[in-house]
């Protein structure tokens, strides 16, 4: 979670400072991680996607436009 404390070291009035703690760290991190992986899926299947169904289009295209 968060953790706030009050910041008193100065002569002005008193200022809450809040921090992530060591666990919600971890967790971000890891979530990071975890869409970073999502990322590569997706970048794998466009890549498969477009090989396959845009060839195929433009053969049909060119397969049209003999006819």
């Amino acid at each position: 979670m968060i953790k706030m404390e009050w910041n008193t070291a100065s002569s002005s009035p008193a200022k809450r400072v809040y921090a992530i703690t060591d666990f919600r760290v971890k967790y971000l991190e890891t979530w990071a991680g975890v869409l970073e992986q999502y990322q590569k899926m997706l970048g794998y299947f466009i890549i498969i996607y477009t090989r396959f169904f845009m060839s195929f289009s433009v053969d049909t295209n060119r397969e049209n436009k003999n006819e």
